[in-house]
């Protein structure tokens, strides 16, 4: 009864006091028919794998858009919508209006095929050269003073076709397609942002298909691409092997029919968008990874606009509260922290991961943090 009681009294507070937060996906794409680049801002809900999406923005004349965000900081690539000059800008996300406030675009090179990463406020920038297949990339910092980034210079780095890139606690994974048919390669990079450059590993050789895109979180890599001959889409999860600068990739699935797809990953939760096969139609699935089974379970699809070559990226909030790794701060991790609640480490109900503030005792404080994320 006393158990009872006292669980009682943690509902009545918890809904007192619970503070619910935003998961937020960045999604840009090109129209159909002119090189104007659109936005939209969403919430992602992970419960039900869907996106509360805001109003269509305009943003800019231009083609193959590529964005990256991390919590309000946005990135955004792309090539002139005539010629082969570079531009990028950056913004700030505001979940609650799901809007960006953008700064002004500025060029920052030539190329093709531009694709961009963020973590913190480090920024990896890949791209295809103006002529040719020489793949090359910068370094840069986000100045959000100024709404700019301070990019080192341009370096070489391989040979190949539209490149994706990933980027996390200072380590960077890229993927391509071949110069000449349809292998897809892979490569990894430790960044160094004093001197704003990558030390790359060696190229290998990880599947076939077209088109690759590349996401990466806490050492976990998902990738997905067109098939061999386009119109099948595919996708492969790995973890990354820091020290020997390789992934260990699992199989690759097939999952959805379409084209151009784009990946983003975050704390576990995964998003892709891509064109129908068929028309411009948009598309976009969202689901959660599983790196031990090194695959990912996916919601339904969802079709959300019109427009070709789509590009998103989601930022996701930390859940240490999330004590059964459902994704979502509910009541069954509710039921959990319950029953550890008032153990002290070495106690038998006792348990680190509920003590979220770290004294060794599970207590009110612990509380408070666990409210400030139920519903979430």
């Amino acid at each position: 009864m006393q158990i009872v009681r006292f669980t009682i009294f943690l509902c009545a507070c918890l809904w007192g006091i619970s503070i619910p937060a935003a998961d937020v996906v960045v999604e840009m794409h090109q129209e159909e028919e002119e090189a104007e680049l659109r936005y939209r801002v969403g919430v992602i809900d992970a419960a039900t794998r869907t996106v509360d999406w805001g109003e269509v923005g305009a943003h800019d004349d231009g083609r193959f858009p590529s964005v990256a965000v991390d919590g309000e900081i946005v990135v955004e690539v792309h090539q002139s919508h005539q010629g082969t000059n570079l531009w990028y800008k950056v913004g700030k996300v505001d979940a609650v209006t799901k809007s960006i406030r953008w700064g002004a675009g500025r060029k920052f090179d030539g190329g093709q095929y531009p694709m961009v990463a963020l973590d913190g406020r480090v920024v990896v920038e890949v791209h295809q050269s103006h002529v040719g297949t020489n793949l090359w990339y910068h370094v840069g910092i986000v100045d959000t003073a100024a709404d700019s980034i301070i990019w080192g210079d341009s370096g070489k780095y391989d040979g190949g076709r539209f490149p994706s890139v990933a980027l996390s606690d200072g380590m960077v994974v890229e993927v391509h397609q071949s110069e000449e048919d349809e292998r897809l390669w892979y490569n990894v990079g430790a960044v160094d942002t004093t001197v704003k450059s990558i030390a790359w590993g060696d190229a290998q050789v990880y599947d076939g298909g077209q088109t690759p895109s590349v996401d990466m979180d806490d050492g976990v890599v998902v990738e997905m691409h067109e098939s061999i001959g386009g119109l099948r889409l595919w996708f492969n999860v790995g973890v990354l092997d820091v020290e020997r600068k390789i992934v260990d990739w699992g199989e690759a699935m097939e999952f959805d029919r379409g084209l151009a797809p784009n990946v983003a990953l975050d704390n576990g939760i995964v998003m892709e968008a891509h064109q129908a096969h068929n028309s411009s139609d948009l598309w976009y699935h969202v689901g959660s990874v599983d790196p031990e089974a090194k695959t990912v379970s996916w919601g339904t699809g969802w079709n959300y606009g019109e427009g070709i070559l789509p590009a998103v990226s989601v930022s996701i909030r930390q859940r240490p509260a999330d004590f059964d790794g459902s994704g979502q701060v509910d009541f069954a991790d509710f039921l959990l922290f319950a029953k550890a609640f008032g153990s002290e480490a070495g106690d038998v109900d006792f348990e680190t991961r509920f003590d979220l503030d770290g004294d060794g005792r599970i207590g009110f404080n612990d509380f408070i943090r666990f409210a400030r994320e139920f519903g979430t």
